[in-house]
């Protein structure tokens, strides 16, 4: 804006002394005013767009921050998948996604934006970051699939992966179907015990089959920076601990409650603080 109302300005000093009759003037003058007030208003109407888009960015991740509050509740209350309880309360991290979408005929593929939260050294939850999942799986499907998911990051080989640049499921870290549970592809392979993630899901419409793996986990810097009002990086969000948003606040809570498995406390286990 400032560039602009300076070269305004020298177009006026140049109208102004290059007519030398008084009514010549006067009319550049009211023709460069023009101009000005012109330059104005398209930077503050620019202005105005890039608040607009920052405000749909902000407004877009508490949606999904709420979504994933009722994601947590809805797989941990489930009697029948009592595991993720368990497993929630020795996982080093989350990452949760309210919505997946798979839609593909001979082409498959996952998708959705969600966040990961790290446990701290007190056995609390930090603040979310956001995190889009692009999959692929080659095969024969039909129909349209949407899931909501938790992954459980159990291992530091998994919570490493997760805090890369962009990290795949399968090749960076192993992932499975979580112990006592469901999720996606369920009863079509063994829980791999010793799987870096289990995944929990609630699933609804057709499954034509497929899998999460080789599917991209990479950060959407655009909403973490829109959430905190930053140029806030994943990291800092969840290994520094730079940046809080007290409308998180909820989640976590929902998180940090200690899970019960047959009216029985499971404890939960502090990971190493960064």
């Amino acid at each position: 804006m400032a560039i602009r109302l300076y070269w305004c300005y020298i177009l006026c000093i140049h109208f102004y002394m290059r007519f030398p009759m008084r009514i010549i003037r006067f009319l550049a003058l009211i023709l460069v005013l023009g101009i000005i007030t012109g330059c104005v208003t398209d930077s503050t109407a620019t202005d105005t767009q890039a608040q607009t888009e920052e405000q749909k960015d902000q407004l877009l991740a508490q949606q999904i921050v709420d979504r994933a509050r009722t994601t947590v509740e809805t797989l941990t209350h489930r009697e029948d998948i009592k595991g993720a309880r368990e497993s929630l309360a020795q996982a080093k991290g989350v990452m949760i996604f309210p919505q997946l979408v798979k839609g593909a005929f001979l082409l498959g593929g996952e998708g959705g934006t969600g966040i990961v939260l790290v446990r701290q050294a007190d056995g609390s939850w930090g603040y979310p970051a956001f995190y889009n999942m692009i999959g692929g799986s080659f095969g024969l499907q039909l129909g349209i699939e949407s899931t909501e998911a938790m992954f459980l990051i159990m291992t530091q080989k998994g919570l490493d992966s997760i805090l890369k640049n962009q990290m795949k499921l399968g090749a960076d870290a192993s992932v499975a179907l979580g112990p006592l549970g469901i999720g996606l592809g369920a009863g079509k392979t063994a829980p791999d015990l010793a799987a870096d993630i289990y995944v929990y899901s609630k699933t609804s419409g057709l499954f034509g089959g497929g899998a999460l793996k080789g599917a991209a986990i990479d950060q959407r810097k655009d909403l973490n920076q829109a959430y905190y009002m930053s140029d806030a990086t994943a990291q800092q969000i969840l290994l520094n601990g730079q940046y809080s948003n007290s409308y998180a606040d909820d989640l976590r809570a929902s998180l940090s409650l200690v899970p019960v498995l047959n009216n029985k406390a499971v404890p939960i286990t502090p990971v190493h603080q960064y």
